[in-house]
């Protein structure tokens, strides 16, 4: 019974390890301690918020890719809205320039994550998806607005 304990014990404890780093890397993703360099020419990637923030001071447009609520409720000053729920989301992304540079992000990256794949086949050459959406901009005390 005693051997059962422990090992269930040393378990337990490398689960908690385990968990504890991985809980580590998250946060210092989020508060986009590497890949912080601003693109610097045209390119399909993701963005950690420091480095998507800083993109935003050079002209490129930004598109928010939720729900109209959602984008009502807090986004990137600045920011466009087109949500990717709507039943012409695609039409509505091919009509955009696709000469132009753009900044894409939704609440968690992943809305955000497949536009990206779809500017990508429309022929859309600079776009940059903020890796972990609004809510990693958020995490690093990134500033948001409200309403339209």
């Amino acid at each position: 019974m005693r051997a059962t304990a422990t090992r269930a014990g040393k378990i337990s404890s490398t689960a908690i390890l385990l968990g504890t780093f991985a809980a580590a890397a998250i946060g210092l993703m989020f508060l986009g301690t590497s890949r912080v360099a601003i693109p610097t020419g045209p390119g399909i990637s993701s963005l950690l918020p420091a480095a998507f923030r800083s993109a935003i001071s050079q002209s490129i447009i930004l598109l928010d890719v939720r729900t109209e609520d959602e984008f009502r409720s807090g986004h990137i000053d600045g920011a466009s809205e087109i949500d990717f729920y709507q039943s012409d989301f695609k039409e509505k992304l091919a009509a955009l320039d696709k000469t132009k540079s753009y900044l894409i992000y939704c609440h968690s990256g992943n809305r955000s994550g497949k536009t990206l794949g779809m500017m990508s086949e429309l022929g859309f050459r600079d776009v940059h998806d903020l890796e972990g959406g609004i809510a990693a901009w958020e995490a690093v005390g990134y500033q948001i607005v409200s309403g339209v």
